[in-house]
């Protein structure tokens, strides 16, 4: 393995931050946003405990590379990244998409706070899919794959907990999240099966 392959994850972090910003402004700047909301989504009330698990998904997003740090097959593994990457941003692009969400949060506490502060940075477009799901799910298939059972469990149930808090979080609908979970298990399916 190229020694400098488990770092450039690291040096082009910035880049993908940019990336996903500018497609968020872009997207902002459009006339028409679709929703893919439906009426089960409407049950699902407010709860701002559950700004920490939808954060937590940045960790277990990153899991898969975490994993494979060191091993032979990581240039593999980055290669579903990018595909990730790249799915994400021409469904962005080509359906832009917006969620009704609590917009101006009162802010009681860490919850609350962590959540407006994301709410000003991204705005409630890019919804569809939820990448969220996306990179927490590849994550947990490729410690399926690698790791093992228990981890695999694990980091599945994390995906489970993600998946839930960005419903009572109101940052997707549940297509959005049906839709994330597709892209990560193509994502997956094209490292494993196509390379």
């Amino acid at each position: 393995m190229t020694e400098w392959l488990p770092y450039l994850p690291i040096v082009v972090a910035p880049f993908w931050i940019m990336l996903n910003l500018a497609i968020n402004r872009h997207v902002s700047r459009r006339s028409r946003h679709h929703a893919f909301d439906l009426s089960i989504d409407a049950r699902f009330p407010f709860l701002a405990i559950f700004a920490l698990p939808y954060f937590s998904a940045y960790i277990l997003g990153l899991m898969g590379y975490i994993l494979m740090w060191r091993h032979p097959d990581l240039g593999r593994v980055l290669v579903g990244y990018v595909f990730l990457v790249a799915v994400g941003s021409i469904c962005y692009l080509l359906f832009p998409s917006r969620v009704t969400r609590y917009e101006n949060l009162i802010v009681a506490g860490p919850s609350t706070a962590m959540l407006a502060w994301f709410q000003r940075l991204s705005g409630p477009y890019n919804a569809f899919p939820s990448m969220h799901i996306a990179y927490c799910l590849y994550s947990a298939l490729i410690s399926w794959h690698y790791a093992g059972g228990p981890t695999g469990v694990c980091l599945t149930l994390w995906v489970l907990l993600v998946g839930v808090s960005t419903l009572f979080t109101k940052q997707h609908y549940l297509i959005d999240l049906l839709a994330g979970a597709v892209v990560g298990v193509v994502g997956y399916m094209t490292v494993i099966r196509l390379l």
